[in-house]
């Protein structure tokens, strides 16, 4: 029994000192390119246990396992270790005396995103001696050994520049990468005849659009010196948008057209701007002048056009490349210069209820119509009456070309007020006297 326990002691005593001090190392690179295989050579260091006072002087190897964390068959770059054929992130060699040092080829496949991974490899075998075969010790799937490996993944490029382009704009635009990426070449596509100027290859590009319609930009991001079918790719589309012009006058918001000075009509000047069509019928239009970024035009009525009339007045604005795009229709009432006559009409009372203490509205009919100018009449509206009394109202005719006024001063009559305001206030009537009371066959009043 004593000779069976020290037995067991030394074995476990010698295993015990075989973990500490045998050893296991990976060389290889410590950054690789997805689909590009490499090779690992995996070295056992033994250390030779004794056995009953026999030490081990061989060794047999059963078992190879390599594995690493992100690898296998599901992308379309399979990755493997030992051979193509196992497309897995496993193997287990477990040819009897296996070889030592173990070289073997690993491939990163592109299934996943992930940049960091790990290398693990361990071994499990017999120490003999090798004059009688006699098993010395055994050392199962211990030692091991990590190293750690960076994948040189890409990710798909984020493609930045604006997302719009004007009808017929052919104004060239750059094109950039807006995200880290690690891919270090680039080919860059246009589509539907744009053009791209310089370069293809770089972070950027300058994209000079078609003539008309949408187009695509388009990326795909690789690795130099990796595998060639490695690579991603993102596009982004280039939509086109209606071109818009606005017209405007100066003065600003001015809304009638005077014969023999006209209105300053204008628009935003553009380079691609090839001419600009101002239509206002029965009106002389200036030759164009680009003032502090405005392409102007003076519009002018003919003096046929009758006064008091309206005109429409909007512009037809071409560009390069065949676009045109039109400004909204504005009407212009027509004014000339002569003097405004002696406002001649009468003054008209709007509707109004008697028991609703509302202000009457107060117009001015005139008995021969003015449209060369505005009118206005002051005040132009009445409180509600109480009593009936007079009120002045002032017609003013005012032409717009010249700043000239003619007034006239209307006197009129309120309306009769409601019958509950003829009669004396509540306060008056408390001061009406009637006595006696009783009475006696006749009464007296005595008033306030």
């Amino acid at each position: 029994m004593k000779i069976k326990l020290m037995l067991c002691f030394s074995v476990l005593f010698t295993n015990f000192l075989m973990a500490q001090q045998q050893s296991v190392t990976i060389s290889g690179p410590t950054s690789v390119e997805v689909g590009v295989p490499y090779n690992y050579t995996f070295e056992f260091k033994p250390v030779m246990p004794w056995l009953n006072g026999v030490q081990a002087d061989g060794y047999i190897i059963t078992n190879w396992i390599v594995s690493t964390g992100t690898n296998g068959s599901s992308g379309s770059i399979s990755g493997y270790i030992g051979n193509p054929s196992n497309q897995s992130s496993y193997l287990n060699d477990a040819t009897f005396n296996n070889s030592n040092p173990k070289t073997i080829p690993i491939q990163w496949g592109n299934g996943t995103y992930l940049s960091s991974d790990k290398i693990t490899v361990k071994l499990s075998g017999i120490y003999i001696k090798k004059s009688t075969g006699q098993h010395i010790g055994y050392f199962n799937f211990q030692p091991q050994a990590e190293q750690s490996v960076t994948v040189e993944r890409i990710v798909n490029p984020a493609i930045g520049g604006s997302t719009s382009v004007l009808n017929c704009d052919q104004t060239s635009s750059t094109y950039f990468i807006s995200n880290a990426t690690n891919a270090n070449n680039f080919q860059w596509e246009v589509t539907n005849g744009a053009q791209i100027l310089g370069s293809n290859t770089g972070t950027a590009v300058i994209v000079v659009p078609p003539s008309t319609g949408d187009f695509y930009v388009s990326c795909t991001a690789k690795r130099a010196g990796g595998n060639p079918n490695y690579y991603v790719g993102s596009d982004k589309k280039i939509t086109r948008t209606s071109r818009s012009v606005v017209s405007s006058t100066s003065p600003a918001n001015q809304g009638f057209l005077c014969k023999g000075s006209g209105l300053i009509f204008q628009i935003d000047n553009q380079s691609d701007i090839v001419n600009a069509i101002w239509n206002a019928p029965n009106c002389t239009v200036s030759a164009e002048t680009i003032v502090n970024g405005k392409r102007q035009v003076i519009i002018s009525p003919n003096n046929s056009a009758s006064t008091g009339s309206t005109i429409s007045v909007n512009a037809i604005v071409n560009f390069v490349g065949g676009c045109s795009a039109t400004t909204s229709v504005k009407g212009y009432a027509v004014f000339d210069g002569s003097a405004p006559p002696i406002p001649n009409g009468y003054i008209k009372v709007g509707d109004w209820e008697c028991y609703q203490d509302s202000p009457i509205k107060l117009s001015f009919v005139p008995y021969n119509p003015f449209t060369n100018g505005s009118i206005n009449i002051y005040p132009s509206v009445m409180s509600h009456p109480s009593v009936s009394r007079l009120v002045k109202v002032t017609v003013t005719y005012t032409n717009f070309c010249t700043g000239a006024k003619a007034s006239e001063i209307y006197t009129i009559h309120t309306p009769t007020p409601c019958p509950e305001a003829r009669l004396a206030s509540k306060s008056e009537a408390t001061r009406v006297t009637i006595f006696p009371n009783p009475t006696n066959g006749s009464v007296k009043v005595k008033l306030p």
